[in-house]
């Protein structure tokens, strides 16, 4: 893996327009990789594809205009200080920080809070190298604390997982279960635990998902695509109906950054069998880089596709209840330059997305005001204002029970409510 170190936080559309921008400038790029997803080997024929629309402005603001009277916004309260700069995750339960101490001892102290108010220290949990970020996972059998760590120019890579029934008490080191493996994202939620990666080594690479009831007992899979196509994937989402994996397939004779792709998903009832399907509208497009939420018992698929130009991006959504009918959502953002697209979050898995203004790095530490963001509200995406005590030099976000939790440079807290009436 080479030498490790821990990264700077930056968005998910950052890391994408990042590794985007690399290959729209002729950095060299492995034809088995998009954003460290791994090619599969041909696969039996799939359903043909469709052409890909250009969502209008005008259209995307008419269809997310808040009606007359309702005044959408993130209500922001400051809170008390938090120790240092750590990271921090939401779960049904409440919040979670967490902050390793080095430079001779990389253990990951864990705090938890039921409100994002009050803190309570937990336990310390070992761990041999510092990493890049720490997350948290939900679902049947409970949490899982998960350690990423990034060397430069790799994606983020699990190296670290412990499983807790009750949030407070925690077993040893679980990663075991994906020995021989790169795992590159995992996700809980009511159908069990799924995760995504590849076997063998970069170049010569196969895309791997994992699905889980006990966070135990992986089953191993391979989702596929067309006989003379490839596959990518970015990630999965377990949901009520099942589990759902986001990604790309594109034609194995076409360049890496050239191809022309498709965007799909693949929906499983238990993990075992995978279907594909073409999103309306997803196909063709030019190295599309793709998102995946589970949001409030759907799922939400974005892809954001260079738009002719690296300085501009075209930004498609859709949105399931089953995994395998898909409506298309009209955004307010479908068309947007790199700038924007910086400010840009992701959706948390009840439908908001934090929008920030400009960016510091200051001693490597990305900062940004939180300005507002966005909703999601059925098919669609509602614009929030921000009110009240609004964060600066913001260092992390979690969404909880109590709202949107956020950290400050120097550990101080705010805690947001989304309101939209």
């Amino acid at each position: 893996m080479g030498a490790r170190r821990t990264a700077v936080r930056l968005s998910g559309v950052a890391v994408l327009l990042l590794l985007a921008a690399a290959c729209a400038s002729g950095a060299p790029a492995s034809p088995s990789l998009v954003n460290g997803s791994p090619a599969a080997t041909k696969r039996a024929a799939m359903p043909k594809t469709y052409t890909l629309p250009t969502v209008a402005p005008a259209q995307a603001a008419a269809a997310n205009t808040p009606k007359p009277g309702l005044d959408p916004r993130i209500e922001w309260t400051k809170g008390p200080k938090i120790d240092g700069m750590p990271n921090i995750a939401g779960w049904s339960g409440g919040y979670f920080a967490f902050k390793q101490m080095s430079p001779d001892d990389y253990g990951v102290m864990v705090s938890s809070s039921a409100d994002g108010v009050t803190w309570a220290d937990g336990p310390r949990l070992p761990a041999g190298e510092p990493f890049a970020r720490i997350s948290v996972a939900e679902g049947p059998a409970g949490l899982l604390i998960l350690g990423w760590q990034q060397g430069c120019g790799e994606p983020e890579q699990l190296h670290a997982m412990w499983l807790s029934a009750d949030g407070r008490n925690w077993t040893g080191n679980m990663v075991g279960a994906f020995a021989g493996a790169t795992v590159l994202t995992v996700a809980g939620g009511s159908s069990g635990y799924v995760a995504t990666g590849y076997t063998g080594d970069p170049e010569h690479a196969n895309p791997i998902a994992w699905t889980s009831k006990d966070a135990r007992d992986w089953q191993q899979s391979t989702p596929a695509g067309s006989a003379d196509e490839e596959v990518a994937i970015y990630g999965g989402v377990s949901f009520p109906g099942g589990f759902v994996l986001a990604g790309a397939t594109w034609p194995d004779a076409e360049s890496n950054c050239t191809r022309p792709s498709t965007v799909s998903v693949w929906w499983s009832a238990d993990g075992s069998d995978w279907t594909r399907y073409v999103l309306p509208g997803g196909s063709p497009a030019t190295n599309p880089q793709v998102q995946v939420y589970a949001i409030s018992g759907r799922v939400l698929v974005m892809a954001s596709v260079p738009a002719g130009d690296p300085e501009h991006w075209t930004n498609l959504a859709w949105v399931s209840s089953d995994g395998r009918t898909w409506t298309s959502i009209a955004l307010p953002f479908a068309t947007c330059d790199l700038s924007c697209a910086y400010g840009l979050g992701t959706f948390d898995d009840q439908g908001l997305m934090l929008t920030r203004t400009t960016v510091d790095e200051p001693d490597g530490n990305e900062l940004f005001p939180a300005t507002g963001g966005f909703a999601i509200s059925g098919t669609s995406v509602v614009q929030l204002r921000a009110a009240g005590d609004i964060p600066v030099n913001v260092w992390a976000t979690a969404r909880g029970p109590k709202g949107v939790l956020v950290i400050g440079l120097e550990g101080q807290s705010w805690l947001g409510v989304p309101i939209e009436d």
